[in-house]
């Protein structure tokens, strides 16, 4: 996966979308959204009209709350699915012509993105929907979420030509919640098979 580029001057961007899960979990308990402040400030969700919106039918999700700098919010189809979402929405995404998302701060439009079809004849089922590294959008592994202690982020164990794998290659790790976590006792293991 590519990290995803910084959006600049914003409090507020999407981030990761997952529009159609695989492995046998249905669309209406897997879907999720994820949002991102990008700032070093928080964001009082509260101060203003905040949507998350889909322009199909134009429904929409007024989120509220406060997004630490730097942080997250994971709204999904369905919040008891998952351990790491904050907030449910009544609408889901269209695998096959793909919806069109946008977030919204008091009536105006201030980001937004048109998925790609997800269906496995586009090859995109499973994957989420989220900004390369130059900012653009576009279908990539999604990383994992979760709302306890450190979790693989990333793993990048192929780099390109001409770099050699045992100089490139590596695994980024992440610690979701605010609090430090004592490493002494966990060990990155590989399994082959």
């Amino acid at each position: 996966p590519v990290t995803p580029a910084p959006v600049a001057g914003v409090q507020l961007a999407l981030y990761e979308i997952l529009p159609n899960p695989i492995n046998g979990v249905a669309d209406t308990a897997g879907e999720y959204i994820v949002l991102t402040n990008p700032s070093l400030s928080d964001l009082n969700l509260n101060a203003g009209d905040y949507r998350l919106c889909r322009d199909r039918q134009f429904r929409c999700k007024r989120l509220r709350g406060t997004l630490p700098g730097g942080g997250f919010l994971v709204v999904c189809r369905d919040s008891a699915f998952y351990d790491f979402c904050a907030v449910d929405i009544n609408w889901g995404l269209d695998d096959v012509t793909g919806d069109q998302l946008e977030l919204w701060e008091d009536g105006v439009r201030f980001e937004f993105t048109k998925l790609d079809p997800s269906t496995s004849m586009s090859g995109n089922s499973g994957l989420c929907w989220k900004r390369d590294g130059s900012g653009v959008f576009g279908f990539d592994s999604c990383e994992p979420r979760a709302s306890g202690d450190i979790t693989i982020l990333e793993v990048y164990p192929n780099p390109r030509n001409p770099v050699p794998d045992h100089n490139g290659e590596y695994i980024a790790l992440t610690n979701p919640t605010s609090d430090p976590v004592d490493l002494s006792d966990y060990r990155l293991c590989r399994q082959r098979g």
